[in-house]
């Protein structure tokens, strides 16, 4: 299989012309792994860090990950699923914080949950179960520092010992994340397609501890929200029943990462505008003012693939903002999806990568958007009087039809094409807007008159053969 020759420049040519070759093995590099070794490939994949299962994390620095229905389908198909399932937190709903008091807000009507975990430790599972196929080669510490594309030759670096390899595969994943090496390489091709948007704002953590006696400082099956108009705090429950505090500030202004710079100025914020976990925290608050501001951004692009050679996953092509909870999510799915269009195509990957991008490309552009509108939710709307009346009548619809489901519902509960889920959500919008239009509507909605108002509007949707 391994034909190794002697080369001028770099010492060692490998050609590995049955192998695949993946750069990056963080969350979607190690699914992807797994996906193509289950189905009978040799695999290597690179990653220019070191292990990060023998690296401490780092403090305050978890950022979690929400999993959905299309993330575990992906990873049940690898045998991972229950195991991850295991490590997680169900989240059931979320808490709005306002001066006014908490408001809870199912995600389902029917018990449905989000499932919670740092990325660190996702990370660690997902690469102790890839070292464990034998098909998988992990490689860290190596670099990827160029590729010739029509030959599928990699340029790789040994970051410890300094020495470069040439190496020829069957094809190259960029797994790389948002500022992906081969993408950047796949730039450099004429009529490449790409665009980058930071979000005007970033982010710092902070670990909130637990109690003395172990528990959760706050209701654990649930994501705490503290909205204000520009700016947020978040707080996701951990394992060790601790919970990620994510503050999220515009860089400049009045309120902003440019003026939050001290213990004093963080106190002042937590009085004024989240006083309810104050006393939690203020010990604590001066590990906000050393942690580092992260940003967010939104990459698109096109192509995906190059000849039957190349291929971007994950991030590296598809980058978006978290405030949908589907990125990993997403990522996963792709894996999942170009084994389906390989497994179609009878292993041709001529044929099954342009279906791939095809397919994959359109909802990707749909959710990227998505996201970057549910963060001004977020932030504006979902501690206001109207959009919780909208979550009620929602979840109304639902009980009183199975077939009815929200945006968010068909997004985090199904696997639903994020095409599909948007089109229904633009048509059952028009249903929630005349139940809007009642005069007094969340007074009568428990009545037996509006659920008749809703089944006649559901009728008529079904007799006009309409979706919900």
């Amino acid at each position: 299989m391994v034909d190794k020759l002697n080369h001028p420049h770099v010492g060692v040519m490998e050609a590995y012309f049955d192998m695949i070759v993946i750069i990056g093995a963080g969350l979607v590099g190690a699914v992807l792994a797994m996906h193509l070794a289950q189905a009978g490939f040799e695999v290597k994949l690179y990653e220019q860090r070191g292990d990060p299962r023998e690296i401490e994390p780092q403090l305050d620095r978890s950022i979690n990950i929400t999993l959905c229905e299309r993330g575990f389908r992906s990873l049940d198909l690898i045998g991972v699923g229950d195991l991850i399932r295991k490590l997680c937190i169900p989240i059931y709903g979320r808490v709005i914080h306002t001066v006014e008091g908490e408001a809870y807000q199912p995600y389902g009507n029917r018990n449905e949950a989000i499932y919670s975990i740092g990325r660190y430790d996702l990370n660690c599972i997902l690469l102790d179960c890839a070292a464990r196929h034998e098909k998988i080669d992990l490689c860290f510490n190596h670099k990827c520092l160029d590729i010739d594309m029509h030959t599928a030759t990699l340029k790789i670096q040994n970051e410890i010992t300094g020495q470069i390899h040439d190496i020829q595969a069957s094809q190259i994943f960029g797994a790389d994340g948002a500022y992906s090496t081969v993408r950047q390489k796949m730039q450099r091709l004429k009529r490449f397609n790409y665009s980058q948007t930071y979000l005007n704002g970033g982010y710092k953590e902070l670990i909130l501890p637990a109690t003395e006696w172990g528990d959760w400082p706050l209701q654990n099956n649930a994501i705490h929200m503290w909205p204000q108009d520009n700016f947020m705090l978040l707080a996701f429950p951990n394992l060790d029943g601790t919970f990620t505090c994510t503050l999220h500030l515009p860089f400049e202004g009045q309120i902003s990462h440019a003026s939050i710079t001290t213990y004093e100025d963080y106190y002042y914020l937590f009085a004024n505008y989240f006083p309810d976990i104050l006393s939690m925290i203020a010990p604590h608050l001066t590990r906000y003012v050393e942690n580092p501001i992260e940003t967010l951004i939104t990459i698109k692009c096109f192509p995906w693939t190059f000849k039957d050679k190349i291929a971007l996953i994950g991030d590296a092509c598809h980058a978006i903002y978290p405030f949908y909870g589907q990125g990993s999510n997403a990522g996963f799915e792709d894996c999942q999806i170009l084994l389906e269009c390989l497994k179609a195509d009878h292993g041709d990957w001529g044929a099954a990568l342009p279906k791939y991008e095809t397919r994959c490309k359109v909802n990707m552009d749909i959710i990227a958007d998505l996201s970057a509108e549910h963060f001004e939710v977020l932030q504006k709307s979902i501690g206001d009087p109207t959009f919780r009346l909208r979550k009620k009548l929602e979840r109304k619809l639902q009980l009183l039809h199975p077939d009815y489901a929200s945006l968010y519902h068909n997004v985090s509960f199904t696997c639903m094409p994020y095409t599909e889920a948007l089109r229904l959500e633009q048509k059952n919008g028009v249903l929630i807007e005349q139940l809007l239009a009642v005069e007094g509507i969340e007074d009568k909605l428990d009545s037996p008159e509006i659920d008749s108002y809703i089944l006649s509007l559901l009728f008529d949707c079904v007799a006009e053969r309409k979706p919900f």
